[in-house]
């Protein structure tokens, strides 16, 4: 909490006014406070639109809801709608969100918190984690003659150079995110366990410093990468644990989070 706390504009509020998370008993009283002494930014705020619309997109913090008026989505669905990619929508021009992390939908493809960019669904779905994932990032939209591209900033201040390039073989990927975290043991290995996601039914190997046993149950202690990249000679890569035994969690140049042998540091 700390961490995440200190990482928001609500934290900067807070410290303004030499207070403190834990000096609210409820969330009612933090909700007055800010009211109090932030009223017109608050007042500010609630005044904005919940989407806005232009010629070629929509542009809203969820999502619409999926109906032939999309206009009439409820503010609850349009600020808190989870997996909006999932549910799609009928509108007749591309619709823009956030919201919910992108690296919530690669429980079967490569770990990244880069946006997912879907014409032929007509979603893009830009949230980065920033902040709220150990590894997310910071994602910019950027859009010109028609072509979509992107760039993201992060935190991750653990640069690396690879010694030594390695080619995986396994072909293993996925990403276990939140609230996905109650498994199947299928297989138990030296450095990684073979899993079956319980809520999501898709197989995972995780490593096996991110599982904790209790009796018959098994679940991860976090979200976490189960993907395995290849690197080559003079990559940098950003490390984001480095304290497994015999695999380091790193992020590429482009994004991709997985594992490497450490022998490749």
């Amino acid at each position: 909490m700390e961490l995440y706390e200190k990482s928001t504009e609500f934290y900067d509020m807070l410290h303004l006014e030499q207070k403190k998370l834990g000096d609210f008993s409820s969330l009612k009283e933090l909700g007055d406070f800010y009211r109090e002494h932030f009223s017109n930014e608050m007042n500010w705020l609630s005044s904005r639109p919940l989407a806005y619309e232009t010629d070629q997109f929509i542009l809203v913090h969820a999502g619409i809801e999926n109906r032939p008026d999309w206009e009439n989505t409820s503010e609850e669905s349009s600020l808190s709608m989870p997996s909006f990619y999932e549910e799609g929508h009928q509108a007749d021009i591309t619709v823009i969100v956030g919201h919910w992390p992108a690296v919530n939908y690669t429980a079967d493809r490569i770990s990244s918190n880069n946006p997912i960019i879907d014409l032929e669904k007509k979603i893009i779905s830009m949230d980065g984690g920033n902040q709220i994932k150990p590894d997310g990032q910071l994602n910019a939209l950027l859009y010109e003659d028609g072509r979509f591209d992107y760039t993201f900033v992060d935190e991750i201040h653990k640069p690396s150079v690879v010694q030594q390039a390695h080619k995986d073989p396994t072909g293993r990927m996925g990403t276990v995110t939140y609230p996905n975290y109650e498994f199947t043991v299928l297989q138990e290995d030296t450095y990684f366990t073979f899993c079956e996601n319980k809520s999501l039914e898709v197989k995972q190997w995780v490593k096996n410093e991110y599982l904790l046993h209790s009796g018959s149950e098994t679940r991860s202690i976090s979200d976490v990468s189960t993907s395995f990249l290849s690197v080559q000679e003079g990559d940098i890569v950003s490390i984001i644990n480095a304290d497994c035994d015999g695999y380091v969690l790193i992020k590429n140049s482009k994004g991709k989070v997985g594992w490497i042998p450490k022998s490749c540091l």
